[in-house]
This record gives C-alpha cells, structure tokens and sequence, in this order.
C-alpha cells in the first residue's frame, strides 16, 4: 500500500503523456513493476532477499526512463540501490508531495530506508539518483562498477543489482 500525501502542489500535471510517470505514485509503481515486484507479497520480496536472489528485470527500458539523472552506464548500481530500498518497504512506502519535489519514505517506523527523491520535469515524475544514494553510497557503487568494467575475468553486471547496505537510523528531526 503506498500512502500519499501532498503538500503544496499537485500529484500530477496534465501535460505527461506516459502515464507510467504521470505521478510519483505510479513512477514508483512502474519501478517496482519492471522487476514483477508489484503484485508480490512483502513477506516474499523480503524473503528473497535474505537469501541474496535477484529479482528479474522486465522492462529496462521502463526502469531507466523512472530516473531522471542516470547518465552513465555505472549508474545503473545506484538505480538498483534505490530500487532496493523501495522493494524492502513496498508495502509501506508514503509519499509527500511539495510544488515540484516528493519524497518516497517507509511509513513503518521499524523500516528504515533512505527516502527517494523524485523531481516533476517534461516526462513526468522521475527518481533523482543524486538526491536519492548517499554521496558515499554512491562512490563506491560506481567503483566497483570500474573495478568490474575494467576486470579481464568478471564481466561488467548486466541487468544486476547489488546488495542493498544496511543504512543508520536517520537523525532526529
């Protein structure tokens, strides 16, 4: 269940066309849909990920288009970090809505995931990677992707997604 609330502004503007991104709301949706995630239970979306499985990605055209800054083919691990993040709380996630911005957090104060900036632009609304993954997070996700692009035996990952860290508990507000 995803949870909406607004602030100043509005949910979605009449002038998108993809209604995948029509609103935060369904960015997220499509995201959590281009892995087939939409329609599975938490219980099993958080049991294959104590166990290290990968979930199988649909429609990566779908996926690459929900994030307004991905750039470069190493951005691909900080797409998979905040999709990560979405997936460990889908069932929980409540979205605030101010002008332009909306933030994507865990409604459950036991789940802590960093919260998901999306910003509104000509497409719709879209994931923002660098408001998204922490700055550190970041850096050594693109690293490794070096390290593996650049590597004679391991192939660069494809489609892949890294392992989500355990994040501190966010500080007080």
């Amino acid at each position: 269940m995803v949870l909406l609330t607004l602030g100043i502004g509005c949910g979605g503007s009449e002038g998108h066309s993809d209604l995948r991104y029509h609103t935060p709301q369904a960015t997220v949706h499509t995201l959590l849909d281009a892995y087939g995630l939409l329609d599975l239970p938490q219980k099993e979306i958080d049991r294959r990920m104590a166990i290290g499985r990968r979930f199988h990605l649909s429609d990566p055209d779908a996926r690459r288009m929900a994030f307004a800054d991905w750039d470069e083919p190493a951005d691909e691990g900080l797409a998979g970090y905040v999709f990560g993040n979405l997936a460990r709380a889908k069932d929980s996630l409540r979205i605030s809505i101010t002008e332009n911005t909306a933030h994507v957090r865990s409604a459950d104060p036991e789940q802590h995931i960093r919260p998901v900036v999306l910003q509104e632009d000509e497409i719709g609304w879209r994931i923002v990677l660098d408001e998204s993954v922490p700055p550190a997070v970041a850096r050594d996700l693109r690293q490794a992707w070096e390290v593996r692009a650049n590597s004679t035996t391991e192939p660069a990952p494809s489609g892949g997604l890294p392992a989500v860290p355990e994040l501190p508990d966010p500080p007080a507000e």
